[in-house]
């Protein structure tokens, strides 16, 4: 791709989101998606379909406009395109767009439940995830992005019902540890919830100032660059 050495930098650093959020637990055949928000203003960059999150480089991305026209790029587009482009639309904040079906946020997604925020993971997210609860299908369509947005709010997370998660970032590490923690907080949820015991977590006071530590800036790189060191490893 003829891009500026700029997006070529940040598509190789989000292939490498994919493959980290795959390393942790993301990954469903060739399902599941990242995005970039084109800073030149022409639409979005999205991981192309047929692949899965695993095998995603820097030049496997097609660029597309907020009406889904592919403009840039090689590759077939993903039908779920309305996820991203109706949530940077609804969300100027942000940069970067997931969409998974991570094992334990799709069983997560199953329970009526709110998701308690039994450690750190939980408490990162701020809140229990939003539910998109009007149809576990596919989200093919702009009116069905918009609600997926409106869902979302200014949340960094959101459960899709019988379906999967979005969460976002500003940031690529940012949209890394939002997939993470959030498919770890479900796996402490449905882990506890299968053991049938009785459950506690901190309350809102400790919530917020165990919130006000996790939220020092310099922990989301320090995330990232274990993130790295660990796909290096593997691969």
């Amino acid at each position: 791709m003829l891009e500026s050495p700029e997006i070529q930098r940040e598509l190789h650093l989000l292939g490498r989101a994919a493959r980290i959020l795959e390393m942790e637990g993301h990954g469903d055949l060739t399902l599941g998606h990242v995005s970039m928000r084109d800073p030149d203003g022409r639409g979005l960059w999205m991981k192309r379909a047929t692949l899965g999150l695993g095998e995603v480089t820097g030049n496997d991305f097609v660029l597309i406009d907020f009406d889904g026209n592919v403009i840039g790029g090689n590759g077939p587009r993903h039908n779920e395109w309305p996820i991203h482009s109706e949530i940077m639309l609804a969300r100027p904040d942000v940069n970067f767009v997931g969409h998974t079906h991570a094992f334990y946020v799709v069983l997560m997604s199953c329970i009526a439940d709110d998701l308690h925020p039994y450690t750190h993971a939980g408490i990162w997210l701020e809140g229990p995830p939003p539910r998109y609860t009007e149809t576990s299908e596919l989200i093919t369509t702009r009116e069905m992005g918009a609600s997926v947005a409106k869902t979302l709010g200014k949340s960094r997370t959101m459960l899709i019902r019988n379906h999967g998660c979005a969460f976002v970032g500003k940031s690529i590490p940012e949209l890394c540890a939002a997939g993470n923690f959030l498919n770890e907080a479900c796996r402490l949820h449905v882990t506890l919830a299968q053991m049938g015991v009785k459950t506690v977590w901190p309350d809102e006071a400790e919530a917020a100032r165990k919130l006000k530590m996790l939220q020092d800036p310099g922990l989301l790189e320090a995330y990232w660059q274990y993130y790295s060191r660990k796909l290096a490893r593997i691969e």
